[in-house]
């Protein structure tokens, strides 16, 4: 049987091996690579736990924990690994390094490799996460595109023959997810009125003024929810801003797919600078802004659910406040929650 060879490190990299790695009806063999990018316990282990993924199955890369977000690092131990499991095709996932790392792996061992996610473009040419997706798309031998847009912004790039629009796999783990969360009874309070916050981009963290800016941008809110990111967390901390946060701030640890997706659910609307929140919380049809220059996922602006604020301080809640919810079919253009199923055939077709 050929073996597919899922290389994965991040949390939201897990959640997108989630929704294919319990793909029921397949004729390979699945294995799974976990770089330990993000190694704590709640950004990995828990994350297995909640999509009853067996760590067993995993093999977690013995990465020194200073050297876990390293190209060069985690591509020599990967080198390793690559060539005692010997697979005949290798998928990498999202913007990550871990990505790079793995896109660089099959092609040093002449290995054919799928890039998921692929075509995706912010167009912030100085974004780590911009630079990852376009020359991960460069050297993959097969991209499997969530939008039709992502299909053609490789077309820009004279990369259409390589591009297959598969739809987006996390359209596919959001419904699953989602349904069992609407037929389930959960043990659950929010406040009344809340707004669900999430920051961890370096762009947003680096410069504590701006930082400190974005923090009194947040004044306004009744009740925000902050699971905290580690990236977080260490800034607020270096810049001695963990004391000076809001009252109407409630800091909670980062939270599993199935319950950050109940929280967006039960919120008023999500602030994030996060391209996987954008999406859910568009899914959800709830307001949002993204703390960003510019989105790779365009279509959530192009609905009006989603306003791109990048000038700090400013009144955020009014802002949040202004946005209507859209009428607008919002999966159709994702892949309506089929992208497994076609990723899964076409795997297979290049498997033959």
């Amino acid at each position: 049987m050929k073996k597919v060879l899922h290389i994965i490190g991040t949390r939201p990299q897990i959640v997108k091996l989630a929704s294919v790695i319990n793909f029921k009806k397949i004729n390979f063999q699945n294995l799974v690579i976990d770089t330990n990018q993000h190694y704590q316990k709640n950004m990995q282990e828990d994350l297995y736990d909640d999509f009853k993924i067996s760590k067993e199955k995993i093999t977690f890369l013995q990465n020194n924990k200073n050297f876990s977000n390293d190209v060069d690092a985690i591509k020599e131990l990967l080198n390793k690994k690559v060539s005692e499991m010997n697979p005949d095709l290798i998928i990498t996932y999202g913007d990550t390094n871990t990505t790079v790392a793995g896109a660089l792996t099959a092609k040093e061992n002449n290995i054919s490799s799928i890039h998921v996610e692929s075509g995706l473009r912010s167009y912030i040419h100085n974004q780590i996460e911009e630079k990852n997706r376009i020359f991960v798309d460069s050297i993959s031998d097969y991209l499997f595109c969530p939008t039709l847009s992502s299909v053609k912004n490789l077309e820009k790039e004279n990369l259409y023959s390589k591009s297959i629009f598969t739809g987006d796999i996390m359209l596919d783990i959001f419904l699953k997810t989602k349904n069992y969360l609407d037929q389930t009874i959960v043990d659950k309070t929010f406040p009344e009125e809340f707004y669900l916050f999430t920051l961890h981009r370096k762009e947003n963290l680096e410069d504590k003024k701006k930082l400190h800016s974005i923090i009194e941008s947040l004044y306004d809110f009744s009740n925000l929810i902050i699971p905290m990111h580690h990236s977080l967390k260490n800034k607020l901390v270096e810049y001695d801003l963990l004391e000076s946060l809001p009252k109407n701030i409630e800091l909670v640890d980062p939270l599993v797919y199935s319950d950050l997706l109940l929280t967006i659910k039960n919120s008023k609307g999500v602030i994030t600078d996060s391209g996987g929140l954008q999406k859910e919380a568009y899914w959800f049809n709830k307001p949002t802004l993204t703390l960003r220059e510019n989105t790779e996922w365009i279509e959530t602006v192009d609905s009006g659910l989603n306003v791109i604020v990048n000038e700090f301080p400013v009144n955020l809640h009014n802002i949040i406040s202004t946005i209507n919810k859209t009428k607008e079919d919002r999966f159709t253009t994702f892949g309506n929650g089929n992208a497994v199923n076609n990723m899964i055939s076409k795997i297979e077709e290049i498997l033959l």
